[in-house]
């Protein structure tokens, strides 16, 4: 199969950045064997309202991440999964994005990930508006 790209350019979208005098905090967190879900409570603690993994695979969690991740859903927090490479996370491939709560990533990287969810947490927190927007764009 192969991947072509439909998404609009960034210079196209609705978001009126030039209105902001900031952004929502957004870290960026790898995962790895081992990696402990307290990082992501880390971070959350130092006042980010959303967070892009770097995840194996096919934007693959470990178990505990994916308790987690659930619990910081509820709680407003967005975590977008994405590739540590130049791999492609599907919506529900690898991870059950409805049952977490979580946003894929699609082809963005974490670094890229993190902008485009900070530009969207700028104007909703409605997980499936930002999920259309990481489809979108």
């Amino acid at each position: 199969m192969f991947y072509h790209s439909t998404k609009e350019h960034t210079l196209s979208t609705p978001f009126e950045a030039e209105t902001l005098t900031s952004l929502p905090k957004v870290d960026i967190l790898y995962a790895y064997a081992g990696a402990e879900p307290e990082l992501l409570d880390d971070c959350v603690k130092r006042g980010a309202k959303g967070i892009a993994i770097a995840c194996v695979g096919n934007g693959n969690l470990r178990p505990v991440w994916r308790d987690r991740i659930r619990e910081l859903a509820r709680e407003g927090i967005t975590v977008v999964r994405c590739s540590r490479a130049n791999g492609f996370v599907n919506r529900n491939g690898a991870q059950d994005d409805d049952a977490l709560g979580t946003v894929s990533g699609g082809n963005l990287s974490a670094q890229k990930a993190r902008i485009l969810l900070m530009l969207a947490l700028a104007f909703t927190s409605d997980p499936a508006e930002i999920q259309e927007m990481f489809d979108r764009f």
